[in-house]
């Protein structure tokens, strides 16, 4: 029985570790998951992550020891999310928020009815749903990186993917002979993202001194 739930737990481990490394590889890959597509793929790639964290920390003897995160700040956030898309009473959008009333007192004839705090409820939505998949991709970092080997590995691939990301990008700019931002849409994202991997980088190289 033990060594069926060790095999188990193995296994969900892998399938962790190949998830997060996924994130960090497929992210980045498509206009820096910007778009519907990726930005879904990413979104369920999280959903697998955790999901598989959780199966290996119930469902056999060899636990995870999980750190304690204040979830009141992310539950508030979320009940905050989710009474913005809520249809409420125009009594109750006109108390929260008067700007939201005069919005649809001005640009809709039935402001009486079906109304949200949000004014762009789909994308409210989103943005509901990529919040979900940071807080589970954070919950499962912080908790499985446990040991030395699983940081190195995952540190590794972070590093691996920017030069990888920063080559393309040099080539793109000398071959095509245009402004190139490496696989984003933006220099902005494309910079940040390097400059979060450079002191990681430097960081890693010097973990031996």
């Amino acid at each position: 029985m033990f060594q069926k739930n060790y095999s188990w737990f193995r296994l969900n481990n892998y399938a962790v570790e190949f998830f997060l490394a996924s994130i960090v590889v497929f992210s980045p890959l498509i206009y820096g998951s910007i778009t519907i597509i990726p930005l879904t793929i990413v979104e369920l790639l999280s959903i697998l992550a955790i999901s598989f964290f959780l199966m290996a920390s119930l469902f056999t003897d060899n636990k995870f020891s999980f750190l304690k995160i204040s979830l009141f700040p992310a539950i508030f956030f979320a009940f905050f999310i989710l009474l913005q898309i809520i249809p409420l009473p125009f009594w109750a959008i006109k108390f929260l928020s008067p700007a939201t009333t005069s919005l649809y007192q001005t640009f809709r004839a039935d402001y009486f009815f079906n109304n949200t705090l949000s004014i762009y409820p789909e994308a409210t939505v989103n943005i509901l749903l990529q919040f979900i998949s940071y807080l589970a991709v954070f919950f499962v970092t912080v908790n499985y990186l446990d040991d030395e080997r699983k940081c190195k590995r995952l540190v590794a691939v972070i590093i691996l993917t920017g030069f990888l990301l920063s080559l393309y990008g040099i080539l793109i700019k000398h071959n095509v002979s245009r402004a190139s931002y490496g696989t984003f849409t933006n220099r902005n994202h494309f910079a940040a993202y390097i400059q979060l991997i450079i002191p990681l980088s430097l960081s890693y190289a010097l973990i031996s001194k």
